[in-house]
């Protein structure tokens, strides 16, 4: 499995660095950085170059968010690849257990579960999720 994560700006790439930093390097992880400059054509060129690249059958395009361009141009990707799964929210917490061989689902499910609320709005630490320490 490959993994493309896309983002506006350097996040995606910064992501894969970060991730590097704690799992070492994956040569099946690649960033693109969508910028100002650059077209949902281009984004889509880059797509298409780390796919032709690759030996594997099959990738996973992790976007930041639902509906920007790097997401539209992985949409349109995989309209013409059938072996491509486009994934959004992008985050560290996601990158990791994917770079350790951890399924797409399983990692989703896990994020979804690991999002908790440290301290609630009055800053107020919370004892246990849900629940504000008297």
């Amino acid at each position: 499995m490959q993994y493309i994560l896309a983002s506006h700006g350097q996040y995606a790439i910064e992501t894969k660095n970060s991730c590097q930093m704690i799992t070492g390097n994956n040569d099946q992880i690649h960033a693109i950085a969508f910028t100002e400059n650059m077209s949902i054509d281009d984004v889509i060129m880059q797509y298409k170059e780390i796919i032709r690249k690759s030996n594997d059958d099959k990738f996973t395009i992790v976007v930041d968010i639902l509906g920007g361009t790097p997401c539209n141009a992985a949409v349109i990707t995989s309209q013409e690849y059938s072996n491509i799964t486009v994934v959004t929210g992008l985050s560290l917490a996601l990158v990791i257990p994917l770079s350790l061989g951890e399924s797409v689902n399983t990692v989703i499910n896990e994020v979804k579960d690991s999002i908790k609320i440290l301290v609630s709005e009055n800053n107020k630490l919370m004892s246990s999720i849900g629940e504000e320490e008297d």
